[in-house]
């Protein structure tokens, strides 16, 4: 499921503080995932995504443009 989506949609490299609800990732664990707000965590000490916090924001998030 995971090649067919990347070999259709564009995917896009963007910082994680723009990511929101409904947007789709490539996470870093090589699945693909929707992002509700639960899975967003906005903080004192960065954002994270998944609890994850893409290296304090210095790693990109690969958003799939669907």
């Amino acid at each position: 499921m995971d090649e067919y989506i990347l070999a259709n949609f564009p995917v896009t490299e963007v910082h994680i503080s723009t990511i929101r609800q409904g947007d789709t990732i490539l996470h870093t664990d090589g699945k693909v995932r929707t992002v509700c707000n639960s899975n967003i965590s906005r903080g004192g000490f960065g954002d994270t995504l998944f609890n994850d916090s893409y290296k304090s924001g210095y790693q990109l998030v690969k958003k799939v443009m669907i």
